[in-house]
């Protein structure tokens, strides 16, 4: 396993554990994020605010790794969730996050999913 993978494992695990403070330290503080649906964030602190946010919306979630391909610093997640939404509901999606990793730090990540119906 490269240190990039690892990486990538930990920020999967990180937000299974909701350990956004360990989480950011995963982050470069220019680190930037697109997520469907909305604008890019282009700062780490904004970064985790809008992570802890989505992730306040689950009473219970979990996300398991598929597949992680690897192509330089660039590297593809590959995974699938599921849980229980605040209100009640269960709830299961799969999709790709695409990390970017520079000099041991996240610099950049893009979801594309299935389902986004309520999520932000």
């Amino acid at each position: 396993m490269t240190s990039e993978e690892a990486t990538c494992r930990a920020f999967i695990d990180l937000i299974n554990q909701k350990s956004f403070k360990e989480l950011g330290e995963l982050l470069d503080v220019s680190a930037s994020l697109d997520y469907p649906g909305i604008s890019q964030i282009r700062k780490k602190s904004m970064g985790i605010m809008f992570l802890r946010q989505l992730r306040a919306k689950f009473q219970q979630l979990s996300f398991e790794i598929d597949r992680i391909t690897q192509t330089g610093g660039v590297l593809a997640i590959e995974w699938r969730n599921a849980g229980v939404k605040n209100d009640g509901t269960e709830y299961a999606n799969q999709g790709v996050t695409m990390i970017e990793i520079v000099d041991g730090k996240i610099q950049s990540i893009s979801d594309y999913f299935k389902h986004h119906a309520g999520l932000h």
